[in-house]
């Protein structure tokens, strides 16, 4: 298995029968065009990962837990090694949202509020922020936002007013939408003019808030 159409085309033939040694070699070539994807700077190798992947979990049925388990750990690599990619892999996060199994979703959720606040690329925190908004929308991610926001780095300050957007418009606990409002009126006050204009963005989620009540 030599390139991403061989692969494509394997997958496509097995279907909804591939059997578990096809799966695994699969995954082995896809990890191997990930860390090359993250490495370079050619999109549309990642691009061409997510296909293979979008793929196999059609055929799977959901995430294959080896997959998972190693996107995770290339994401740690990248982090450690601030590669500026980073932020592909959690694309592929969340676009796979609806294949990762429920454990695979707390693991994620207690994975986010370990890793999340020590990434550094811009890209890759604005992405944490988003899926930790947009599908936990709790306790936990409210944590994560907190620290995002004391970050001295402005990209951590941004994802955070980003995050907590999502919590005003999402979260259905009072409490925590109040918490949100107000570390978003802390932040509409910070220094960096770009985290002002997100965190004014966030705030106008609150109207947005409403108008879906009243739907």
């Amino acid at each position: 298995m030599e390139s991403h159409d061989r692969i494509q085309e394997i997958i496509w033939s097995c279907g909804v029968d591939i059997d578990q040694e096809t799966v695994d070699q699969i995954v082995e070539f896809v990890l191997a065009a990930l860390r090359d994807a993250v490495n370079g700077e050619d999109e549309s190798a990642h691009d061409e990962c997510r296909l293979t992947i979008s793929l196999l979990t059609t055929a799977t049925g959901a995430m294959p837990q080896q997959l998972f388990e190693a996107v995770l750990g290339l994401l740690v690599d990248v982090r450690d090694t601030q590669s500026r990619n980073g932020w592909l892999l959690f694309k592929i996060i969340d676009s796979e949202w609806e294949t990762l199994t429920q454990d695979q979703r707390d693991f994620l959720a207690n994975w986010l509020t370990i890793h999340a606040p020590s990434f550094q690329e811009p890209m890759a925190l604005f992405l944490a922020s988003e899926i930790l908004g947009m599908y936990f929308c709790d306790d936990r991610a409210m944590s994560v936002f907190l620290e995002m926001a004391s970050d001295p780095a402005e990209a951590g300050r941004i994802s955070a007013a980003h995050g907590f957007g999502h919590l005003v418009r999402e979260a259905g606990d009072p409490a925590l939408v109040e918490r949100a409002l107000q570390a978003i009126t802390q932040l509409e006050h910070d220094s960096s003019q770009e985290v002002r204009m997100e965190a004014e963005a966030a705030r106008r989620n609150l109207a947005n808030r409403a108008r879906r009540r009243d739907i």
